[in-house]
């Protein structure tokens, strides 16, 4: 059986307990995601036994995993791995999953992955050439069509957590989804 992206699985981990996705949090600093990607960047997977990542134990977390590196300071190496792990995942699965619980934190999910791999996204525009894709096949607007293919198709620059303010402002005023009507 295949497992579930693992990024996927997180996302679906952090709707179903309620994590602090804020990227720009002062409280816990979105800990348990922080502690989530160590893992993955560690090739454990959610699925897996040997995963211990869970609001539940947080202290036991803290023991065996130790210190996490600071929001911007992860190495390239670690940010490799992430990505590597990022680009594998449906943005349309991390949407609907999201939605499920009634939610848009999909887009803040997406943004913290962008966070941790910025710096190896500036050199591979790996997650960029996986996302903008996927996106430009929702329901988006044409200006945002036009931005987000700009990126792409010109190579100057990178998704970014800002070029995400385009999308849910998209989703305020037309479903995401385009909507298929099956005649009667």
């Amino acid at each position: 059986m295949e497992m579930v992206n693992a990024f996927e699985r997180i996302c679906y981990l952090a709707r179903r307990d309620k994590w602090c996705p804020n990227i720009f949090c002062c409280t816990c600093g979105h800990t348990l995601f922080r502690y989530a990607f160590l893992e993955i960047s560690n090739g454990i997977h959610p699925d897996s036994n040997d995963w211990i990542v869970s609001s539940d134990n947080l202290k036991e977390v803290r023991r065996k995993l130790g210190k996490l590196p600071s929001c911007g300071g992860w190495p390239l190496d670690q940010q490799k791995k992430l990505s590597d792990v990022f680009v594998e995942s449906s943005i349309k699965n991390l949407m609907l999953d999201s939605r499920l619980g009634g939610g848009s934190d999909w887009l803040m999910y997406i943004g913290l992955a962008l966070l941790y791999t910025s710096g190896i996204e500036l050199e591979n525009r790996a997650i960029t050439k996986s996302w903008i894709p996927q996106i430009l096949e929702l329901n988006v607007s044409d200006d945002t069509r036009e931005y987000l293919t700009y990126i792409l198709e010109k190579g100057v620059d990178t998704l970014k957590i800002i070029n995400l303010d385009l999308i849910e402002q998209d989703s305020f005023s037309r479903s995401l989804i385009k909507r298929r009507f099956v005649g009667l």
